[in-house]
Formats: C-alpha cells, sequence, structure tokens
C-alpha cells in the first residue's frame, strides 16, 4: 500500500526483466517520535524525546 508511480513502473520493468532493476521494496514513510527516560553518569534521571524513531506508516519504493 501507499506505494508511488515509481515503485509500480519498477515492479512492472523487474517482472520483465530482473536483471535490469531490482525489485520495490517496503520503507518507512512516516515516523514519529520516541521519549526516553533514563539515568545518566552523575545519577541524574534524564528524559530526552529523539525525532524520527519509530515508524508508524510504510510504503513500496
Amino acid at each position: 500500500m501507499n506505494t508511488t508511480n515509481h515503485a509500480i513502473v519498477q515492479s512492472l520493468i523487474n517482472s520483465a526483466d530482473p536483471s535490469k532493476v531490482p525489485k520495490p521494496c517496503c520503507v518507512p514513510t512516516q515516523l514519529s517520535s520516541m521519549s526516553m527516560l533514563y539515568v545518566g553518569s552523575d545519577n541524574n534521571v534524564i528524559l530526552k524525546n529523539y525525532k524520527e524513531m519509530v515508524v508508524v506508516g510504510c510504503g513500496c519504493r
């Protein structure tokens, strides 16, 4: 799902001659953040928010 026109054409060409182009593959298309709570080296509790760490959507590319 969520396939681009490029992936559709790539799939058709791969079906006709696999040596010309590789098969399209699933890749992340939508990412969300992830919060991490940990104890630092100085024994302080640290809450850090990392952007674009969790895949919430994927598609053929």
